[in-house]
């Protein structure tokens, strides 16, 4: 399972209904437990949020666990 340690948002510009967002996401900082996403929300072609969040990997009981080299390989696709 994936647990957020640390998420921060700032919000930079207001947004309003039915106006369309969109989304860059990237992925830091990729340890063995752990890894950061960074998040940045536009909106007609101006930032309106940034923010960022700390993953961490358990397993069901609720213990810090190693990823699999798989999902470590997947997620550093998005890291910048």
């Amino acid at each position: 399972m994936f647990i957020t340690k640390h998420a921060e948002q700032d919000y930079l510009q207001e947004t309003f209904p039915f106006q369309q967002v969109t989304c860059e996401l990237n992925a830091y900082d990729v340890k063995k437990c752990s890894f950061w996403l960074e998040l940045r929300f536009y909106a007609d072609g101006k930032p309106v949020s940034v923010g960022r969040q700390q993953i961490v990997f358990a397993n069901h009981a609720k213990q810090i666990t190693a990823l699999l080299g798989e999902v470590i390989a997947r997620i550093k696709q998005y890291a910048k």
